[in-house]
């Protein structure tokens, strides 16, 4: 089915489309900022195989197309005031990425717009707003996506304002990675490499901004907004179903952390594919997410971490309505 823009008040809608995942969600603006009336998900793969061809595979674009007809029919069930279809690592890194997206169009009636790294980490941010201890004025948000890994320095201006003031976006994500690095088994000197790999991109965006100098001080907040963060936080609560309520805004120590992705390293592929908030879907992809977790963690010592269920999904949102309340994100203005 074809999407149909028809707009009303007060009503809002996005699409993060990512490398691995396709995310809805239809939100209703209230007092508190935004009360969710439509959340879907689907598992779609679009970046099965990037790693190697550097191509999207037909048939990862159609499942991918058929996932956003279905969100295309539910979006037509409720008049909508504004909406934002946006397309990430995948797309950006695919040299049939712009064909792909006019295929959506052609398909679904759906616009995308491929959005850069610096839009998506400002994005994440935002969506990470409501979870900010506003007694410390730097925040570090990390989004360990399918195909990258947004790490994002941010500071809160004594007018409560939000400024991204810097970013590095590490072109490693748990399924890239799962197809390009890691045998199935995950080997220990695979999972080093990975780590490894990771850090080597930390630390010049570290060097830039002085990141552990604030650690070091206690004067910095981390955030964590992926499935890698919302599964260990899941895992560690002994969750049977993941529960959104329980964790979005959880604070983890990083000793709870390192216990809980200590465990899934030990555990076999058929332990992992039984526990329940991981599961076949993702089974292969949460040890790459643990390796990448685990080269933040040591990189940056920090006492805990707090996580977000929402990050780039809930940010557009809040960027759609909340402009004129200064509770966005704003890029630092380069001088």
């Amino acid at each position: 089915m074809k999407y149909k823009d028809f707009r009303t008040k007060g009503t809002y809608a996005t699409i993060d489309l990512g490398t691995n995942n396709c995310r809805l969600l239809i939100a209703k603006a209230d007092r508190n900022g935004f009360r969710p009336i439509e959340i879907f998900s689907k598992i779609t793969k679009l970046g099965e195989g990037l790693a190697i061809n550097n191509c999207l595979s037909i048939k990862a674009m159609k499942r991918t197309i058929s996932a956003l007809s279905v969100m295309a029919e539910k979006l037509n069930k409720r008049p909508i005031s504004q909406a934002r279809f946006v397309a990430t690592e995948a797309c950006r890194r695919a040299v049939n990425g712009d064909e792909f997206i006019e295929k959506v169009f052609e398909e679904t009636g759906m616009t995308f717009e491929i959005i850069s790294p610096v839009e998506e980490a400002r994005l994440a941010v935002t969506g990470c707003v409501p979870l900010l201890n506003k007694s410390s004025k730097n925040v570090l948000v990390f989004d360990i996506g399918g195909g990258s890994t947004e790490v994002s320095f941010a500071k809160i201006l004594d007018d409560k304002r939000v400024v991204l003031e810097g970013m590095v976006s590490v072109p490693m994500g748990v399924l890239t990675i799962a197809e390009g690095f890691l045998s199935n088994e995950l080997l220990k000197s695979d999972y080093n490499v990975v780590v490894e790999k990771v850090a080597s991109f930390l630390k010049p965006f570290d060097d830039e901004y002085k990141i552990s100098s604030l650690v070091q001080n206690k004067d910095l907040q981390m955030v964590g907004t992926s499935g890698t963060i919302t599964t260990i936080g899941a895992f560690h609560l002994g969750l049977s179903k993941y529960k959104k309520e329980l964790i979005d805004g959880m604070v983890l120590s990083t000793e709870d952390v390192k216990k809980e992705r200590e465990k899934l390293l030990l555990m076999t592929k058929n332990e992992r594919l039984n526990a329940k908030v991981i599961g076949k879907q993702r089974e292969r992809l949460i040890l790459p997410g643990c390796a990448i977790l685990d080269a933040i963690c040591r990189f940056w010592h920090v006492d805990k971490i707090t996580v977000a269920d929402g990050g780039l999904r809930d940010g557009i949102i809040m960027d759609l309505m909340q402009r004129t309340r200064n509770k966005v994100v704003y890029e630092k203005r380069k001088s």
